[in-house]
């Protein structure tokens, strides 16, 4: 077991260099302050990462093997190809992308949204993606946003552009209603109240915090 001379940390992994600061190791020692075998880590992870994606592929192989030898589309083989893309998706975002857990929450509902609209789709349309998936999704990226505000207390203004965003979202479910695309409106109208407390209550508690990112956010002096 090395140590680092810089640091001062024993490092486990049979390297030259410390990984926290590049530094030259030194000695054999033995201690309990010693850095974890990241690299044995991440070897795991990306095990995990690649069976799991295996499967999938094979999942989607034998699905395309169906339709081949079958002679036809199946409903149900559409969906479970779609089901498939986005777990592969979902994989791909938590193993190997770099983004926040945020933005993870966003995109993440956005393409489940939209994998179920598809679904409802492909099933013959029964409305049921618009009237109650489309405003639960929008429900839980506000409940989320306002809890990840929570968390971040000291920089919760950097929320209020996705606050805007929302605010547009409802604007388009407002319309979706207006045209009788939403038949079953409930669910809907209580997304938009949501939406629009969680604005309010922002820019009311925010003060001058909430309207100086406004301002900067669009250029307003």
């Amino acid at each position: 077991m090395n140590r680092c001379n810089n640091c001062g940390v024993r490092i486990k992994d049979q390297t030259e260099q410390c990984p926290l600061c590049n530094g030259i190791l030194d000695g054999n020692e033995t201690g309990s302050n010693t850095y974890p075998n990241i690299i044995k880590r991440i070897r795991a992870l990306t095990i995990v990462y690649r069976v799991l994606m295996l499967l999938c592929a094979v999942g989607l192989i034998a699905d395309g093997a169906v339709f081949f030898f079958g002679g036809k589309i199946l409903k149900f083989g559409v969906v479970f190809a779609l089901m498939i893309l986005y777990i592969m998706w979902l994989l791909r975002i938590s193993f190997k992308d770099t983004a926040t857990y945020l933005s993870r929450t966003l995109w993440g509902t956005f393409f489940a949204v939209i994998l179920l609209i598809m679904i409802d789709q492909v099933l013959g349309y029964q409305g049921w993606s618009v009237n109650y998936v489309l405003p639960g999704g929008v429900i839980f990226v506000s409940v989320s946003l306002a809890i990840f505000k929570l968390i971040n207390h000291r920089n919760w203004q950097s929320y209020i552009i996705f606050d805007i965003g929302l605010i547009l979202v409802s604007v388009v479910t407002a319309v979706f209603i207006y045209v009788g695309i939403i038949d079953q409106p409930l669910v809907a109208e209580i997304s938009i109240l949501l939406i629009i407390i969680d604005f309010v209550a922002t820019m009311i508690l925010g003060g001058e915090r909430a309207k100086n990112e406004l301002r900067r956010r669009f250029h307003v002096r």
